[in-house]
């Protein structure tokens, strides 16, 4: 009996002991990670990220603020004409298409390709019968917009 207690007491000092070694392992590993990248948080300049949050969110709001597009699709291609605030067309943006085809639930992207300042277009997706859902979306640098449409064929 008294050399059962002894291996069990044993067991738990060793238990003990590997815990604190694999402690000191992840310390060691934690300020290694730490030492390599750099957080936002510990950035010399975080306060002024701080003070200044959100303004070139809202300068990039105010640039897409009055733009506005038309859809339409015929003859087999979606087309898309953007507008700026001022109605000249908008070009070098980027346009892709989230669309659930036929209401099917199967999620696809259709990127738009511009063929002329503020016109954009892209074949028909196959298999898009009598209606074609999604949601439009124009970037252009920080500047952005998108809009939910429906096409009937």
């Amino acid at each position: 009996m008294n050399n059962r207690q002894r291996d069990t007491g044993r067991f738990w000092k060793r238990a003990i002991a590997g815990l604190f070694v694999l402690f000191c392992a992840a310390m060691v590993m934690s300020f290694g990670i730490a030492a390599r990248k750099v957080s936002r948080v510990v950035d010399k300049d975080y306060y002024s990220h701080g003070l200044h949050y959100g303004e070139s969110r809202n300068r990039a709001d105010e640039a897409a603020a009055g733009w506005s597009m038309t859809a339409t699709l015929a003859g087999g291609r979606l087309q898309l004409r953007v507008r700026d605030a001022s109605g000249a067309p908008l070009g070098g943006g980027m346009v892709l298409f989230d669309m659930e085809p036929n209401g099917s639930g199967k999620k696809a992207t259709l990127i738009l390709v511009e063929t002329a300042p503020g016109t954009y277009l892209a074949p028909q997706p196959a298999g898009a019968w009598s209606e074609l859902r999604g949601t439009m979306r124009v970037t252009r640098g920080a500047a952005a917009i998108h809009e939910k449409m429906v096409f009937f064929n």
